[in-house]
């Protein structure tokens, strides 16, 4: 990609899909990821996500856990698809809580808050334990 507003030699921007339901949280994980360098691509549904996910390489997707989509399924299928991309599930949570694996659960759990800034706080501290493929 070329543009004279990019220093010759800057990485690209760093991928995310986004899978959820509610539109204000979609849009808060949507500002959050933006805020941590991410370009965003989101859905509802975690099927649409999916497909986002198998467009174009990806470095992270977040998918509900539980509700009445499957997201879990969803992301599962997405490690099979594309097995750089890391993986956080995503659940209404404790405005406290961090992400971190739950007991049995393949993948981290993120709760979410409506707030992007405190959000974007929760992705910065995830990330920063966890580094991403370059």
């Amino acid at each position: 990609m070329f543009s004279i507003d990019i220093p010759p030699g800057t990485p690209p921007p760093r991928r995310a899909v986004v899978a959820e339901a509610d539109p204000a949280l979609r849009a808060a994980l949507a500002v959050a990821l933006r805020r941590c360098g991410f370009t965003v691509a989101a859905a509802a549904d975690p099927m649409a996500a999916l497909a986002l996910v198998s467009e174009a390489e990806t470095a992270l997707a977040l998918f509900s856990r539980g509700g009445r989509h499957d997201g879990e399924q969803a992301a599962a299928l997405a490690v099979a698809l594309s097995p750089h991309t890391r993986i956080l599930l995503t659940t209404p949570g404790a405005d406290g809580a961090d992400a971190a694996p739950a007991d049995g659960d393949p993948f981290p759990i993120l709760p979410l808050t409506a707030d992007p800034v405190r959000l974007a706080a929760r992705l910065r501290r995830w990330l920063a334990s966890t580094p991403l493929a370059a």
